[in-house]
């Protein structure tokens, strides 16, 4: 996982498919999780916050515009962090990385 800064001044959080679970996790941690699938890319809003899921070439990535938004990604970043060292890289395999959170 990790953090960009974008040149349109939003954020980007870039993660392996294995984290998906990880990623899900975190933002249902944060609140009810309302996604909505558009022509190219999916929205999924959590506690009034938007974020656009790109998915493509196997490598996703979740997107912020606001700064709420990139205080939510980079707390997914540290939890995902953390995962790791405890997994010893394999976050999102397994159900006990899961419960962790």
């Amino acid at each position: 996982m990790k953090l960009l800064s974008l040149s349109s001044g939003g954020t980007s959080l870039e993660f392996g498919r294995d984290d998906f679970p990880v990623v899900k996790a975190c933002l249902s941690g944060f609140g009810d999780v309302n996604q909505r699938h558009e022509a190219t890319h999916d929205v999924i809003s959590v506690r009034g916050e938007d974020f656009i899921l790109l998915d493509e070439w196997d490598a996703p990535c979740l997107i912020s515009s606001t700064p709420l938004g990139e205080a939510m990604l980079r707390q997914i970043l540290r939890v995902g962090r953390l995962k790791a060292r405890r997994t010893g890289g394999a976050i999102g395999t397994t159900q006990s990385a899961l419960n962790a959170a």
